[in-house]
């Protein structure tokens, strides 16, 4: 027997093993991107990701969203903007009759923010599906099914933000238009 074989330990590795070596990477991942850096590899559950890596989390929390939600904001911005500009014969004939500027301005942010409820309750039952949908998936042994959930409070931020955006949205451009004068309108 030569001595290399005698002297050589075998490491076998069991299927547990590798996916908590799998996971542990996955984690090291996650945390290079997570600020806190608090997520943990537990050996008897690796389908607890952890919650501030969602991208949901407000101002992003993955690299990019924020600039995803931003093109959003833009596009709400530019259909009211553009809704608003289109109606200026309207708001002209509004002002001649004694409609103060505020009124104009609080009938465009109250169609603002209907269009906004409107979105979101379209955009959070579209989400709810998907998460219903998505942790049903299987996506292989280690992980086993997606790991997605419901979090409440993300839904919440969600609701919050959109209204925000959408009243905003509605606000700038009818203050614009309410600043202007009747007589300069009807000449255009």
């Amino acid at each position: 027997m030569l001595y290399a074989e005698k002297n050589t330990a075998v490491l076998k590795i069991s299927k547990e093993q590798v996916a908590l070596s799998k996971y542990q990477t996955l984690i090291s991942k996650i945390n290079a991107f997570n600020p806190r850096g608090n997520a943990m590899a537990s050996a008897t559950d690796n389908l607890q990701l952890p919650t501030n890596y969602l991208p949901a989390q407000i101002f992003g929390g993955v690299p990019g969203t924020f600039k995803e939600t931003q093109i959003g904001h833009f596009g709400i911005y530019n259909i009211l903007n553009m809704t608003i500009m289109e109606k200026l014969n309207d708001i002209a004939i509004l002002k001649a009759i004694g409609f103060s500027g505020k009124d104009v301005i609080r009938i465009f942010v109250k169609e603002a923010i209907v269009i906004g409820l409107i979105g979101i309750a379209f955009g959070l039952l579209l989400a709810m599906i998907l998460v219903k949908v998505m942790g049903n998936m299987w996506v292989g042994r280690d992980i086993r099914f997606f790991p997605i959930r419901f979090f409440p409070k993300f839904f919440g931020l969600g609701i919050g933000f959109g209204l925000i955006v959408t009243t905003l949205a509605g606000y700038i451009p009818a203050r614009k238009a309410a600043k202007l004068d009747p007589i300069t309108i009807f000449r255009k």
